[in-house]
């Protein structure tokens, strides 16, 4: 922009001087076989002198106006008038040689010279001749360049060219860049002569040295004086892969409560790399991280955001470690630890869990009495987790503390069945937190049934009267026993004392029903044979022992008057007895001695049988008693044992001690290990294998009601180790096999689950790798004695030789026989950006007719780069962003596609440059030529030029009449043009010159028979299928006096009688004549007659317009004779 316009004076003077020139020597111009030939440099004055027209025509100037001689043009703008008054040819206006020929090596305009009267045509002309008036000019000011800071030098990247509209010495001739250390510039002449500029690297660049370069391209001219046109140059040098990311921090550390939200975002890593592009674009994701950290949480792979996925559970773990990567483009990447701390909040309800428990226990169980053992937890910690347990105090139970959080359940009142058979217990936990959580737990326990209480009668004696002669079978009354107790031992029978009524068994007068109580009459009584009798009701239960009771009955027998008046005398007994008791009363006394105070009391009897029976009695209840006494010895001793057991295994404290509990209503057993109250985890020191031994086996079937001494068995481990790490051996030491696990159903029970027994035996030892020759395993140790692997590598790779390599990791543990478990390792080579993009061709040329649709794929561009991932993705774009062309160019399938419609007849050809990048930056340009195909889409045109203005009737063959320029836009076939006349006309085209055509007359003319004629012309090209136009001149013919009058009739006769009025009309007369205007106007004279003139005159007259024959005098027809 500087350039032109301090060249803009310059340039002023340059025209001047050439215009002088030009009129001092005389304009050149040659005419030769009626062609004429001038020059006039472009961007002259209007009115400039071009040529003596008149001179070469061979007329005088005052002859121009006379002839008509004028320009007739084909259909352009006129660029050029004719000066009647001297006879010159000047300039119409500024002319501008590139805007007519652009960069045609000759810009002639033709033209032609019509002289009117002649109807002759004079083809002109004028070659337009360039004038230094353009600096060259970049599309762009601005022209950007990236190169990789590795490249090396020699390497050479296109600019893009300028361009100057002008020709020969006066269009563009060199570039030159602006000094610089780094690069130099090299200019390519293409097959058309177009120079390049390409920039040439001399030297390696550094980017952390210099970033951008700024240069300056200078195009220049070969014009006097030169004219020049700048553009800038930025050289972006592109950053290699020489740094991978730094997190801010080497460890990252946040404390967050467990009940944050799902999705809270954390903490935000941060990594930060010097690269730039796609080589300092981090991304983040986790490493070396369990299964269950990746439910937990989420890292954003972009922003380095840590937001949980799922809700953290403090009493799951107080903390969670993990280990995040940073990662660059092309893979360097660095590891940092996040450890995010887990704070406690009271979200857990205490816990209760029945360990075991008796479903239903004897009314007679004594006080103190174990009836249930729970275990109370609260997940929480600290305050949170202390948990205290409460029942109701109307209760005949209490809460005991066992160890650790393990309570026991026991009876603290005797209990009585009858009064309450079932008792429904809510137990309530409670923990420390604020607000406080609770948890209520429900058992009921039934209080099952002894036999404790004897059948009880309502009434301590009965009284019953019944009148004599009763008949036999009779009911005669009913007793009835209550037993409070269930079941069998509520089930009561009745029996009667065995007895003697007068040496008859009472048995034989009368029985009772033992289920019913109801007493029957055997024998009709006779109240004359006894008065009363005195029964005794036993009511008896069927428990075990049983339990009864008896109730006197006293049954009075009512006299009836059945009997006469008797006088008995008394009867001494013969034998001399007094009366014995058959059966003497046996009582059980309550001790020993009373028993025996009992026995030595007794009399012997004088009936020797009676006595042996007496005897078997109390021999039976002594042996009873004593062995109810040793069962209750016996019973003591056992319950005074395992009080003393107890005492022993709470005075042991300390370790890591087992419980074994039994429920009574089954034959499982339950091996409890409670936590110690201090923070020494337990576990094996570093072997599987303990020689002591746990627990004595215990057959859990044998003794259920035996007291067992339980020695604690104690392991020790180091804190911080894995899940799943073995603590000791519990089916060895205690006296098991490992199949029998299952079946045995040994379990761990403990407030937090630590620990748990496991079927198998798993010690991970070591990690092993297949063979190969690129990596090596290194097997790291960690703080807590866990190992984990690392992947070393031991020689370079290449990826052109391999992509990448498939390797076996093996874990294998110490067991016998050792397991093992694989994963498989995919080691992936990562492609740096040596290789730039390369297209298929230099030079793609296609062929497109001009019909065809917008969005028309045109060719596919291809490239290929042999790198890989983001250094392979190629885009495609046009090298001059700001140009306008018709195409579209897909940046990813390099396809190009029309946007508008062509049209051949403005643009022929296109040719583009376009540019493939590959995403580290690095280019490759190729040209693409797209010549638009010619089709027949221009209906020809006739241009009317000159049309004669008077055509007489009477002109002769072959006048000129008209001339006509046809005119078709297409070209070859598609644009050579015939012309014809449609219909019969008396005329005829003639070519006078190459599509011009001369209307002359071929036949007659009579403007009385056709006074206008419709002339269609119509232009046909030679297309397929051809196309046409019709033009449509009216051409009017003028009329000659070429017709006489003609009368109607060739004779009249009047009759006219004499003596007549004059002037009196006697005839008409009436002629006609065909031609027009004057030619066509009839005026009537007589001009012969048989009587002289003067004569005649004197007798008739006839109107010289109308034809009326008037009298002018009376006729005789005595003096006229007939004519």
């Amino acid at each position: 922009m500087i350039c032109r316009t301090m060249a803009a004076p310059e340039r002023g003077r340059n025209y001047r001087g050439f215009i002088l020139l030009s009129i001092l020597l005389g304009t050149r111009s040659e005419a030769w076989a009626g062609h004429i030939l001038y020059s006039v440099p472009e961007e002259t004055d209007k009115g400039s002198f071009v040529g003596n027209i008149a001179k070469n025509l061979g007329l005088e100037a005052q002859e121009l106006a006379e002839r008509g001689v004028r320009i007739v043009s084909r259909g352009r703008t006129q660029l050029f008038a004719l000066n009647k008054r001297t006879g010159s040819l000047v300039t119409a206006g500024r002319i501008d040689r590139e805007e007519l020929c652009a960069q045609s090596a000759r810009c002639l305009v033709s033209f032609n010279i019509l002289i009117e009267d002649k109807m002759n045509l004079y083809p002109i002309e004028v070659e337009i001749m360039d004038v230094n008036d353009n600096a060259p000019r970049f599309l762009t000011e601005e022209m950007n360049v990236k190169i990789m800071e590795n490249t090396a030098p020699g390497v050479r990247f296109p600019l893009k060219e300028a361009r100057d509209p002008d020709v020969g010495t006066n269009s563009l001739q060199s570039y030159q860049l602006s000094p610089n250390r780094h690069f130099s510039l090299l200019v390519q002449t293409g097959e058309d002569g177009t120079k390049y500029p390409e920039l040439v690297l001399e030297r390696v660049l550094d980017r952390e040295e210099e970033a951008i370069h700024h240069l300056l391209l200078t195009a220049s001219d070969g014009g006097d004086p030169p004219l020049s046109g700048t553009a800038r140059i930025q050289v972006v040098v592109l950053d290699v892969n020489d740094h991978a990311p730094v997190f801010s921090l080497p460890q990252y550390q946040v404390t967050v409560p467990e009940n944050v939200p799902v999705g809270t975002r954390l903490l935000t890593v941060n990594a930060i790399d010097l690269d730039e592009g796609v080589n300092g674009e981090v991304t983040y994701s986790f490493w070396k991280i369990t299964p269950k950290i990746l439910q937990i949480f989420q890292l954003n792979s972009h922003t380095g955001e840590l937001s949980t996925l799922e809700s953290l559970d403090y009493e799951e773990s107080s903390y969670y470690e993990m280990e995040v990567q940073a990662q660059d483009g092309p893979g360097s990447m660095t590891r940092a630890k996040v450890r995010v701390t887990i704070l406690d909040v009271n979200d857990n309800a205490p816990e209760v869990t029945i360990t075991s428990v008796s479903s239903s226990i004897p009314e007679d169980t004594p006080p103190g009495t174990v009836i249930a053992l729970f275990y109370f937890q609260d997940r929480d910690s600290g305050k949170n987790g202390e948990v205290t347990c409460t029942i109701s105090e109307n209760l005949p139970f209490k809460l005991e503390r066992s160890i650790d959080n393990y309570y026991r359940l026991v009876t603290a009142k005797h209990l009585d069945r009858e009064i309450l058979s079932v008792y429904n217990i809510t137990l309530k936990t409670t923990d420390g937190g604020s607000p406080p959580l609770s948890t209520e737990t429900h058992i009921s326990i039934k209080v099952s049934d002894t036999n404790d209480n004897p059948p009880s009668f309502p009434h301590s004696a009965y009284s019953v009267y019944v009148p004599e002669n009763n008949p036999r079978g009779a009911s005669i009354f009913t007793v009835t026993a209550h037993d409070p107790d269930s079941d069998e031992n509520a089930r009561v029978t009745y029996s009667l004392d065995e007895d003697t009524i007068q040496g008859v068994p009472l048995s034989s007068y009368v029985s009772i029903n033992p289920d019913t109580g109801v007493l029957y009459a055997l024998h009709s009584f006779d109240y004359e044979q006894f008065r009363d009798l005195q029964l005794r009701v036993t009511a008896q239960d069927s428990g075990d022992p049983p339990l009864s009771s008896n109730v006197s009955l006293s049954l009075f027998v009512l006299d009836q008057n059945d009997n006469a008046p008797e006088i008995l005398y008394p009867a001494i007994p013969t034998d001399g007895s007094t009366g014995v008791e058959l059966a003497p009363r046996v009582a059980v006394a309550d001790s020993i001695p009373d028993v025996l105070a009992d026995l030595g009391s007794l009399e012997v009897p004088h009936d020797s049988e009676a006595s042996g029976l007496t005897l078997y009695l109390v021999v039976a209840v002594a042996v009873v008693s004593c062995v109810f006494l040793a069962f209750v010895i016996i019973l003591l001793a056992l319950r005074l044992r395992r009080w003393s057991t107890s005492r022993m295994l709470q005075a042991s404290g300390g370790g890591f001690t087992g419980e074994v509990s039994l429920t009574a209503d089954s034959g499982k057993s339950h091996l409890i290990f409670p936590q110690p109250n201090y923070a020494d985890t337990l576990i094996s020191d570093d072997s599987c294998e303990k020689k002591d031994p746990f627990l004595a086996p215990i057959d859990f079937h044998e003794c259920k009601d035996e007291a067992q001494s339980i020695r604690p068995l104690r392991y020790r481990i180091p804190e911080e180790m894995p899940e799943g790490s073995v603590v000791g051996n519990l089916a060895k030491d205690l006296g098991l096999s490992v199949r029998e696990l299952p079946t045995r159903q040994l379990r761990v029970s403990s407030e937090k689950p630590h620990f748990t027994v496991s079927a198998e035996r798993g010690d991970l030892l070591n990690y092993q790798l297949s063979p190969n020759d690129h990596f090596l395993l290194v097997n790291k140790e960690k703080s807590d004695g866990s190992k984990y692997p690392e992947l070393v590598l031991k020689m370079p790779l290449d990826r052109e030789e391999q992509k990448s390599y498939h390797l076996t990791l093996t874990a294998v543990d110490c067991g016998d026989p050792p397991l093992s478990s694989t994963a498989q390792i995919q080691v992936l080579v990562t492609d740096a950006n040596d290789s730039p993009p390369v297209f298929s061709q230099e030079l793609y040329r296609a062929g497109l007719p001009e019909n065809v649709f917008p969005g028309t794929t045109v060719l596919r561009v291809m490239a290929t780069d042999q790198d890989e991932g983001v250094n392979a993705e190629i885009t495609f774009s046009f090298t001059e962003a700001g140009q306008t062309t018709p195409f579209d160019l897909n940046s990813t399938t390099g396809e190009i596609t029309t946007r508008n419609t062509l049209d051949f007849e403005e643009v022929k050809e296109y040719s583009m440059v376009l540019e493939a990048r590959d995403g580290g930056g690095m280019i490759a340009q190729c040209t693409v030529e797209i010549q638009v195909l010619d089709v027949n889409d221009n209906i020809p045109e006739v241009i009317l030029q000159s049309l004669t203005d008077v055509i007489m009737e009477d002109t002769g063959l072959g006048t000129y009449i008209a001339l006509l320029k046809v005119r078709d836009k297409d070209s070859g076939d598609n644009g050579e043009v015939t012309c014809k006349l449609e219909g019969e006309v008396p005329f005829k085209l003639l070519i006078y010159s190459r599509n011009t055509y001369k209307l002359v007359t071929d036949g007659v003319l009579d403007r009385e028979q056709t006074p206008e004629y419709n002339v269609t012309i119509t232009a046909t090209d030679r297309g397929k299928p051809p196309l046409s136009s019709s033009t449509t001149i009216t051409l009017r013919v003028t009329d000659v006096n070429d017709n006489a009058p003609v009368f109607q009739q060739p004779a009249y006769l009047v009759h006219v009688p004499e003596n007549n009025p004059p002037p009196a009309s006697i005839a008409q007369v009436s002629a006609s004549d065909p031609d027009l205007g004057p030619n066509g106007q009839v005026s009537y004279a007589i001009v012969a007659s048989d009587l002289e003139a003067r004569a005649l005159s004197s007798y008739v007259s006839v109107s010289a317009h109308s034809g009326v024959v008037f009298a002018q005098r009376a006729f005789d027809h005595e003096q006229l004779p007939p004519t």
